[in-house]
């Protein structure tokens, strides 16, 4: 058990570590962006001396080096920029270098519990380590992207809403979005926050949508999208169209809460179905230790326990495909 204890206590070691250096020296796109807006908009800035001792060489060295690791973590990775926008969807602000260095401290964690706590033969350690290391940071992101994206959904007609009065008392479209951003809160007032400063700096209205639209990833803000780059070019009832898109999105929202309660009796089962194996087998180890270590430490209880792991997997996902309707 100490031998356990040692392995935590340094993967925490470097878990802390690693997350206050890029706190220190880390300097994120939209760090960048709060700062260079900053700097346009303040009369009382002032750019960095020939000694080059201000606070800007600090943070031009940490964007140096979170470049550079940044760029030998995409050699390394596969699909670097997806992992970047599946982070940033969840409202993560964190470097690519330090999602690779979590993944491989929990991927080492995980393999030593197994090895040594579970004492399961090295090949499957390491292969349920690194599965495991990889399967939870990638569902806790998931998750939390969703959630955001829900979020942002059902704060999009007042968004919507907000923008129409806007135009309508004779105020420009960029005006609308910066009080979306300052009187909404949440991720919607996040993402609209992220428009109004690309605007701020010059970036064209439909190029700050298009890069939105990518980090969102929500149709019905990808239409919401189209109808202003398209009234820009060409002009038209603006109010019109958004507020048959906000009665619309109101209408669906309706209809989404309406099947959640219709549904509610078999989300609940599935839940309690879903649940009763673990219960059960946590109050055995606790009951009786050694009739449930068979399953971990025999070999033949380890194949029943991955072929019953992956079984109650499919189950879990078949129940969520059949109590999910799409809208």
């Amino acid at each position: 058990m100490s031998g356990i204890l040692i392995i935590i206590l340094v993967s925490a070691i470097i878990l802390i570590t690693t997350t206050s250096v890029f706190m220190i020296y880390g300097s994120t796109d939209e760090r960048r962006m709060e700062a260079r807006i900053k700097r346009l908009t303040d009369p009382n800035s002032v750019p960095a001396g020939p000694k080059g001792n201000s606070p800007n060489l600090a943070a031009s060295k940490g964007k140096t080096v979170s470049v550079s690791l940044d760029q030998k973590i995409k050699q390394l990775l596969p699909n670097a920029d997806l992992m970047r926008l599946r982070v940033e969807r969840a409202g993560f602000d964190i470097n690519l270098s330090v999602v690779f260095l979590v993944l491989a401290a929990l991927c080492i964690l995980f393999t030593m519990i197994f090895m040594n706590l579970l004492s399961l033969p090295p090949l499957v350690s390491i292969s349920a380590g690194i599965a495991l290391g990889l399967a939870v940071p990638t569902l806790v992101i998931s998750m939390r992207g969703k959630k955001r994206i829900k979020a942002f959904n059902s704060a999009l007609p007042d968004a919507i809403d907000l923008i129409v009065r806007n135009v309508r008392s004779g105020l420009p479209v960029a005006e609308g979005i910066h009080s979306v951003s300052t009187d909404l809160t949440g991720p919607i007032s996040e993402e609209f926050k992220k428009i109004a400063d690309q605007i701020a700096i010059g970036v064209p209205l439909e190029d700050a949508l298009a890069r939105s639209v990518k980090r969102v990833a929500a149709p019905d803000f990808a239409f919401l999208s189209i109808a202003l780059a398209i009234q820009k070019e060409t002009g038209g009832n603006l109010t019109e169209a958004l507020g048959n898109l906000s009665r619309l999105l109101r209408q669906r929202n309706q209809m989404f809460l309406k099947v959640r309660a219709l549904t509610s009796e078999a989300r609940s089962s599935a839940l309690i179905i879903g649940a009763l194996p673990f219960l059960v087998i946590l109050v055995l180890v606790f009951m009786n230790p050694e009739y449930v270590s068979v399953l971990y430490k025999d070999e033949t209880g380890q194949i029943v326990s991955m072929v019953g792991g992956a079984s109650m997997l499919l189950g879990f996902a078949i129940m969520a495909k059949m109590v999910r309707f799409q809208i």
